[in-house]
């Protein structure tokens, strides 16, 4: 008999497979990054279609299988109606979870990760949009991951703002104002430790306001 669990979880992304199927990556609790097949999910009609839609936390029902999950059903527990409805949040929230997925590994359960995830959707689905947000968040992630990001800026007051990104609450990175030239050294300090970890850009960083 296949092993069956239940774990909370948010759709990362999907990409279709074979005729009617999907293939989804979601952050789960209890298990980390995890890769799924949704069958049938693309027929009309299907009982899983519109539920696991991108940066949705949902409750599954997973299947073990040989190689990957099989998601066998799947309740909504949060959807963050207002990312989808404005596109510099959907963005921020696509650019946010492209940044995660690429750099978390597999299987690797982390509850920390998960929740500030979780918060950073909430966040950008409730407050007004901003760059300092999106910019905080991998910040964050980047020093959770156990990574360092002070030896990407050169000036000290530079030195000083990532630090305080890594660690202040997103009710307070709302309100910050940074001049220019302190906004362009964070943001290509980012920049370019995603790109020499990664070996190559962040797709939807183009999309970002």
């Amino acid at each position: 008999m296949a092993e069956t669990t239940n774990t909370r979880g948010i759709v990362l992304y999907y990409e279709p497979w074979r005729d009617v199927d999907r293939s989804y990556v979601l952050y789960t609790v209890q298990f980390g990054k995890v890769r799924a097949k949704a069958m049938g999910i693309r027929r009309p009609k299907a009982k899983l279609a519109g539920v696991l839609e991108p940066f949705a936390e949902v409750e599954l029902y997973l299947i073990a299988s040989r190689y990957q999950y099989k998601i066998g059903g799947a309740v909504v527990q949060q959807r963050f109606p207002a990312i989808s409805q404005e596109l510099a949040r959907y963005n921020a929230a696509l650019y946010c979870v492209e940044v995660f997925h690429r750099l978390t590994k597999e299987a690797v359960p982390d509850t920390a990760l998960y929740l500030l995830l979780y918060s950073t959707l909430t966040w950008l689905d409730h407050a007004p949009y901003s760059r300092l947000v999106v910019l905080s968040f991998v910040v964050k992630l980047v020093q959770q991951l156990g990574y360092d990001l002070l030896h990407t800026v050169k000036r000290p007051e530079d030195i000083k703002v990532l630090r305080w990104l890594a660690s202040a609450p997103y009710q307070e990175v709302q309100k910050l104002r940074l001049d220019a030239t302190t906004w362009q050294a964070l943001y290509q300090g980012v920049h370019l430790w995603l790109y020499e970890y990664l070996g190559d850009d962040v797709q939807s960083e183009q999309f970002l306001v």
